[in-house]
């Protein structure tokens, strides 16, 4: 039995066609494990929450153009009806009709007058007491 012994005890010269072999590097630890999952976990969870608020803006925003392009609609509905009714007011039979319901009348060219307004000036101003 010792002669067995002996054998495994003596260094064995490397062999010339065997390459060296390295050492493996210790696997991380578990505690090295745990925080990079953690860190993992964290990076992930706020990512998902970044792209739920993007989302959720991105909602607001289109529910908000809806809205704003229904009421840009009812707005230029409500400009035609104006533009209409300015139109039916400036109408000139409407307004020779309202005249005429008035009393008023057009004046024939010889009856007509012409007033002249001078405007004051400064001695006019400084003559009143």
């Amino acid at each position: 039995m010792r002669a067995t012994h002996e054998v495994a005890a003596r260094p064995r010269a490397p062999h010339p066609s065997r390459p060296k072999l390295a050492g493996v590097p210790d696997a991380p630890s578990r505690r090295r494990r745990v925080g990079f999952l953690a860190a993992s976990f964290l990076l992930v969870s706020l990512l998902v929450v970044g792209v739920v608020v993007l989302q959720t803006l991105a909602s607001q925003n289109a529910f908000r153009f809806e809205e704003l392009s229904r009421q840009a609609d009812r707005l230029r509905d409500q400009q035609r009806e104006l533009t209409l009714q300015v139109a039916e007011l400036q109408a000139p039979g409407r307004i020779k009709k309202a005249a005429r319901e008035l009393g008023l009348r057009l004046v024939p060219l010889e009856e007509m007058q012409t007033i002249v307004v001078r405007a004051p000036t400064r001695l006019d101003a400084e003559a009143r007491p």
